[in-house]
């Protein structure tokens, strides 16, 4: 019986029986003959197989891009539908001919960690084929994140698509038909059987040119604000008591050869803690928190700066003030 599953993520999974499940059946048989009781029993076992399937959804598609961006993440999950352990081999083609405006420029491949966000080296696995393909149990998924640079020169309207197959290392290219059978090389030395899937899937996320992409990254950083007997005088220390104060710094970016208009940058302050005045700002510029002339407000919590217009190469940075409650 397969289920499936819709919403935020797409989701396949295999239910089946283990492969390398021994299932046994016994009979009996009871009579008598001139009062005398009797029994025999008849015992079979059968070893269950294991199925090679394996599904592969793109996650994030379209990704929209601007014309010579760097390390644009396409994210695919990986689903092992089989049932049992497999080892997949996976390989990228950005030269759709025919069927798209550009190739995007393969960079690297990366294995999630498991949390399903890319975080790069020393967190996620650098894909290296054949050393180290990923190895997933029955239902087992992974994400994984392809990276592209795109090329310039492109128009607005244009795409350019990446395609992630993934394939058991038990099966053959070109593919081997569904129910070819791989005796002793399944798990427990049972016999591997091509699925439905034929033991390969695969996914295509598309990259969308738009004439200018505004990207913002967040960051925070705790005043100096306490000296203590602890530390050598006069030293300062910064550290997330209650009482401290946090100085949260938003950068916006333009990237790409267009403009964007009516760009709203907006935050929340965070629970446990509140808002405090003294450091709203836009460019180091001084803002007030009412609805008036300038380009901010803030109002119940929420940080709200307006900017007319964006093109690409521009950048904006804004400052807030909380204290930890």
């Amino acid at each position: 019986m397969i289920y499936l599953c819709f919403g935020l993520v797409n989701c396949v999974y295999a239910v089946g029986t283990s492969a390398d499940t021994d299932i046994v059946n016994t009979a009996l048989v009871d009579y008598s003959v001139e009062g005398v009781e009797f029994s025999d029993q008849g015992r079979v076992s059968i070893t269950v197989d294991q199925l090679l399937d394996v599904t592969v959804v793109c996650q994030n598609s379209p990704l929209n891009v601007a014309p010579g961006q760097s390390n644009v993440g396409a994210h695919y999950l990986v689903s092992n539908t089989g049932n049992g352990v497999d080892t997949f081999e996976l390989v990228v083609d950005n030269s759709m001919t025919g069927a798209d405006d550009f190739n995007p420029l393969l960079q690297q491949i990366w294995l999630d960690d498991g949390d399903g966000i890319f975080q790069g080296g020393g967190v996620d696995t650098l894909y290296q084929p054949g050393v180290n393909d990923p190895q997933l149990a029955a239902d087992g998924e992974l994400t994984v994140f392809v990276l592209n640079n795109i090329p310039t020169g492109l128009s607005d309207g244009d795409f350019g698509d990446t395609e992630l197959s993934v394939t058991s290392a038990l099966q053959n290219s070109p593919l081997d038909p569904i129910g070819t059978a791989f005796p002793g090389q399944g798990v427990g030395a049972v016999t591997a059987i091509v699925g439905n899937t034929r033991a390969s899937g695969s996914a295509i996320c598309r990259h969308s040119v738009v004439a200018v992409l505004v990207g913002i990254v967040k960051e925070n950083e705790i005043l100096p604000a306490f000296n203590t007997d602890t530390v050598l005088p006069g030293e300062v220390l910064s550290e997330p008591v209650p009482g401290a104060v946090i100085t949260y710094t938003l950068t916006v970016t333009a990237t790409g050869a267009g403009s964007a208009t009516n760009v709203m940058v907006s935050d929340s302050v965070p629970q446990y803690t509140s808002y405090v005045g003294g450091n709203f700002t836009l460019d180091s510029s001084p803002l007030t928190e009412l609805s008036d002339t300038d380009a901010g407000e803030v109002d119940s919590g929420d940080v709200r700066v307006m900017i007319p217009n964006m093109s690409g190469g521009d950048s904006h940075t804004v400052t807030f003030n909380v204290t930890i409650n």
